[in-house]
């Protein structure tokens, strides 16, 4: 079992070395949109140097991301899925995975509110990341500015916001992988795509299992609005018979996924 320290020890360790592994650092960030602490963890590539513009790889549900021993359910083994994608292709990604809120969570991750359930705060959240987060991470680190290298990850909940955030033509990403959504919260989520646009230079993975309670159906439903109403989005939508909504399945997928967002 990894321990959340460890890593940032080796950072640390190897920062006077010419060649450096990969690290994870955690860091937090008093938000006045959140009204709360926000802890953040940072994952360094293989290499990195100051100077040097890196991609960028947000992603939401950040407990889940590195650390089985902080994970609800099991890891997404996003650093090891990183360091994989760096020794056979390359790719030298920054990742950033933003603590969840909690009991805060249903609040912070949904655009739009549901009878049920509530929520709804999913634009102080998003002001959070662009107004906080992002110039945070941009003053301190070698990072590209680029849209096209820069993407937006999350599962459930995190591909709900995900998604609605590719409306908002913020330009801070164009890359996106929304996994497992939970367009079932508002069905104002299936407006969106003819009331605004994405970015012509956008590439969007769509992926849900078929074990998911039939949110597949709500998938396909948004893949043919997205065909009308964005046909210049470059749209990958796979839906697989034996996914679950569950870490392990996500998992499974993401360094195929990460390839394709951020390959040319």
């Amino acid at each position: 079992m990894k321990s959340p320290i460890f890593p940032a020890l080796i950072f640390l360790f190897f920062t006077a070395c010419k060649t450096l592994p990969s690290a994870i650092q955690e860091g937090s960030i008093k938000s006045i949109y959140l009204n709360r602490e926000v802890k953040h963890w940072v994952y360094f590539p293989p290499n990195y140097e100051r100077g040097k513009e890196y991609a960028l790889l947000v992603m939401h549900d950040g407990q889940n991301l590195f650390y089985d021993s902080l994970a609800f359910a099991g890891e997404w083994r996003v650093d090891e899925t990183l360091d994989s994608l760096y020794k056979e292709k390359g790719l030298q990604i920054v990742a950033i995975g933003i603590e969840n809120g909690g009991e805060k969570r249903i609040d912070e991750l949904t655009p739009f509110p549901n009878e049920k359930y509530g929520g709804g705060n999913g634009d102080s959240y998003l002001n959070y990341l662009h107004e906080e987060l992002i110039p945070a991470m941009d003053s301190r680190y070698s990072l590209s500015k680029e849209s096209t290298e820069r993407a937006l990850m999350g599962s459930s909940l995190g591909g709900l916001i995900s998604f609605y955030e590719s409306f908002n033509q913020t330009n801070s990403f164009g890359l996106y992988g929304v996994y497992s959504p939970s367009f079932w919260y508002s069905d104002e989520i299936f407006d969106l795509p003819a009331k605004h646009s994405i970015d012509n230079e956008s590439k969007m993975i769509l992926r849900i299992g078929e074990k998911e309670q039939n949110e597949h159906l709500n998938v396909l439903k948004m893949d043919s609005i997205l065909q009308i109403h964005q046909p210049q989005l470059q749209l990958k939508t796979v839906i697989n018979e034996d996914g679950e909504h569950s870490e392990w399945y996500w998992s499974r997928h993401l360094y195929e996924d990460i390839l394709w967002l951020f390959e040319k």
